[in-house]
């Protein structure tokens, strides 16, 4: 299973410079001041290195939502219940959550993904299922999945972006799922050398003394958990998330098929710091 990740990952074909270099020099042609645009010319030339062309084009937007439940919520670093994860999941189902109402906005299909949520969702035919396990286990006690489980879950996201890749000139990815503000600040942490303090916060807002015990939390199973922090698969499989793999594999995959993609906040950021 790791060869089969791995073989995808060394298909990957980096951004076109040549295209983005052309696009440059195309702008220069356009009846106004050099370089008058700023970081939005910036923008259209990189689109054009990831999508390969000159006349590079966002008209079918896709958010990818990600959603999944973790373990590591039994140990208070929350101020929500799981069940929380499931109504929000649904309203995104339903078009009622605020993400939706944006996209509306923006003329942008999302796309809700079931990549573990700890209650199963039955009645939702455009929920995405995904799922390894209803939920991750509580890495404060034992890794938060096993190896081949996080590979798997990579490797669906990376088969989400393939399939969506024909709908979409443009992805955006987001997640929901309680308890994934600590996956991904254990993420963080572990990889970046950075204590717990450094990248723990408040999340959808704890109290101070909350937040002491999330960070406290981080800490204890960094070492418990024998982080490698050189080894990226592993610290994803011992303290991270199923949404956070499924949105790894959505960023290689959206690069395979050369999708620019829009990286949505802290937790989605985290699963393309290393991987």
């Amino acid at each position: 299973m790791k060869n089969e990740l791995f073989e995808k990952i060394a298909k990957i074909k980096v951004a076109d410079s040549d295209f983005e270099k052309k696009a440059r020099e195309r702008w220069q042609t356009i009846a106004k001041p050099l370089g008058s645009l700023g970081v939005f010319e910036d923008a259209i030339c990189r689109l054009a290195s990831c999508q390969k062309t000159l006349f590079p084009q966002i008209n079918r937007r896709v958010l990818a939502v990600f959603c999944a439940d973790n373990g590591i919520v039994a140990e208070g670093v929350s101020q929500s219940t799981q069940e929380v994860t499931t109504a929000i999941v649904k309203s995104l189902c339903d078009g009622k959550s605020s993400a939706c109402a944006l996209a509306r906005v923006a003329n942008c299909k999302i796309v809700p993904v079931d990549m573990g949520i700890a209650s199963k969702i039955v009645d939702k035919s455009n929920l995405v299922d995904l799922h390894i396990q209803r939920g991750t286990k509580n890495f404060l006690k034992e890794d938060a999945m096993t190896l081949d489980e996080c590979q798997v879950a990579i490797l669906n996201g990376f088969s989400l972006a393939e399939r969506l890749s024909g709908e979409a000139d443009i992805f955006l990815t987001g997640e929901m799922g309680i308890g994934n503000t600590t996956t991904s600040a254990a993420v963080l942490s572990a990889l970046l050398n950075l204590d717990a303090k450094d990248v723990a916060g408040k999340g959808a807002g704890l109290s101070d003394s909350a937040l002491l015990r999330k960070i406290d939390v981080i800490r204890r199973a960094l070492v418990l958990r024998k982080i490698d922090r050189e080894d990226a698969l592993g610290v994803l499989a011992k303290v991270g998330g199923f949404d956070i793999a499924g949105m790894v594999g959505f960023f290689l995959g959206s690069a395979f098929f050369s999708r620019p993609i829009i990286v949505d906040g802290l937790i989605s950021a985290c699963g393309c710091k290393r991987f």
